[in-house]
């Protein structure tokens, strides 16, 4: 969590740590998106990570795409750590 309150994992970790997770910690998927989700039976990152990429942008659009990526920890957004924040929440996992 530390510094500047984020963490970093390496690309061999990362499918296994987000396979647990709830699909909201994926940036994008906000209340109105994971019950659409929901509604789909999927609740989870690792059930997502089980999806074809085709099969999610069926469904979901350019949104699959990104949730396809976002799920084996494919993101090529820049971090700025010294930024300031935009916000700040608290999730426990």
């Amino acid at each position: 969590r530390k510094p500047r309150g984020f963490s970093v994992i390496g690309e061999a970790e990362a499918t296994g740590f987000l396979a647990d997770q709830p699909v909201t910690l994926i940036w994008g998927v906000g209340k109105a998106f994971a019950a659409t989700l929901e509604r789909d039976g999927i609740r989870t990152i690792g059930q997502l990570q089980r999806m074809e990429r085709g099969d999610l942008m069926r469904r979901y659009g350019v949104m699959g795409d990104r949730l396809y990526h976002l799920s084996r920890g494919e993101d090529d957004r820049r971090v700025h750590p010294d930024q300031d924040a935009k916000s700040v929440s608290a999730e426990t996992t």
